[in-house]
């Protein structure tokens, strides 16, 4: 009886040591991925882009208490690659010094960082309606939204690319300016206001821009009226620098 007892301790102890060698393999080779990252594309949450940021390596220093965004505030949005790897758009709310900008980090099935790029967002990413909203796929193309702004003066750029890679010359997509047009001096500046239509095709972007010429208005429920509507094309094409416009005169009329 001690004999048969002492045998199924042995067997238990045995069993024991397999099941934690199991689970020791199985969390060795976990993904560092959240089980929820496996769409083709989806949104992250600050919690979940924390762990991802912190596996930058860059010469900072990292506070992740810098940001006042909630736990379950989404601060990023991914897009499954055609190699199968993940490419994600995460506010950096960990190092201060670069301000919550936006990076672009691509990962493997398993959480290795392959590549990541900081790119330029714009103060406070005012053109960007929430954290993520900025970081977009288009076809083969992804694109990412800086925003400009100044004294009476708004812009949205976007930056297109089908590979991760450092940021270039954006193409222009809106634009308002309090001060276009130089009249006489008995008259008001003239501001102005662009919008646009933009498709893809190969690999050449195709701009469709509406111009709005507005003088002041003195009435008091409108600002500025338009004076004088124009539209005209134009193709943009990829060069080392980033997107070239192939027709200069037409992009001069744009406030940049």
């Amino acid at each position: 009886m001690k004999n048969g007892l002492h045998y199924i301790l042995f067997f238990l102890g045995v069993i024991s040591l397999l099941v934690s060698c199991t689970r020791t393999l199985s969390n060795s080779n976990e993904s560092h991925l959240p089980a929820r990252f496996v769409a083709d594309s989806g949104y992250i949450l600050k919690k979940e882009g924390i762990s991802i940021l912190l596996k930058i390596e860059i010469n900072d220093t990292i506070d992740t208490n810098y940001s006042t965004l909630k736990d379950t505030d989404t601060i990023g949005k991914y897009y499954k690659t055609e190699k199968g790897n993940y490419l994600a758009c995460v506010l950096d709310i960990i190092h201060p010094i670069r301000n919550a900008s936006p990076v672009l980090i691509e990962y493997t099935m398993d959480g290795k960082i392959i590549n990541d790029e900081n790119y330029y967002g714009g103060m406070y990413l005012s053109c960007w309606k929430n954290n993520y909203e900025g970081f977009k796929k288009q076809g083969d193309y992804y694109s990412v939204k800086n925003c400009g702004t100044g004294s009476g003066f708004y812009s949205e750029n976007i930056y297109f690319f089908k590979e991760l890679e450092p940021q270039g010359n954006s193409v222009p997509a809106t634009a308002w300016s309090s001060f276009c047009l130089y009249q006489a001096e008995e008259k008001p500046l003239l501001a102005c206001n662009i919008t646009s239509v933009i498709s893809i095709k190969s690999d050449t972007v195709f701009v469709h821009y509406k111009l709005e010429t507005l003088e002041p208005d003195e009435s008091e429920d409108v600002n500025y009226k338009v004076i004088n509507t124009e539209f005209f094309d134009i193709k943009y094409i990829k060069r080392e620098t980033g997107w070239e416009a192939l027709d200069t005169l037409n992009l001069s009329r744009i406030p940049m």
